[in-house]
């Protein structure tokens, strides 16, 4: 249970460091800028990294495999929350967001919510299996670190 409770954390984390982003482009009236929106990758990639280093360091019985479904869970929780912000924020809040969105989006124009949503889902999870792997790479032969044995002839 402890290793879905830090997943789910981490999701959290995650959500809102997204969401404070958005936030922050929206007071500064920088959201028409499509380059800034894929900043977020940045916030995946920090607390991923994290949650891959403290499970890598702290927890030995974790596996590649299980750490790696940790990641996943993170960040595809992440996904679920961010997809759910945003079209709560699209259908109450600033309907003109769509507008926008559909402006930076690679696939024209005349675009609908679910179309985003799920446009926005398939990127999330996509970049997720990336992070989890990259960092599981890197992550997989490096051990807790071991404290140094105390040389006993000096006491």
């Amino acid at each position: 249970m402890k290793i879905v409770n830090k997943s789910i954390r981490t999701g959290l984390l995650i959500f809102a460091c997204i969401a404070a982003w958005f936030l922050v482009m929206k007071l500064f009236g920088w959201e028409d800028i499509p380059q800034l929106r894929f900043a977020n990758i940045i916030f995946a990639i920090i607390f991923s990294n994290r949650l891959a280093k403290s499970n890598a360091h702290e927890i030995e019985e974790i596996g590649y495999l299980r750490n790696f479904n940790m990641l996943l869970l993170a960040n595809g929780f992440s996904i679920v929350l961010s997809v759910i912000g945003l079209v709560f924020y699209i259908k109450v809040l600033d309907p003109h967001m769509l507008e926008v969105l559909e402006e930076g989006f690679f696939w024209g124009s005349e675009l609908t919510v679910p179309q985003i949503a799920i446009g926005i889902f398939l990127e999330g999870l996509a970049g997720s299996l990336i992070i989890a792997f990259t960092l599981m790479q890197y992550w997989k032969d490096q051990k807790k670190p071991v404290s140094k044995p105390v040389d006993m002839e000096k006491y």
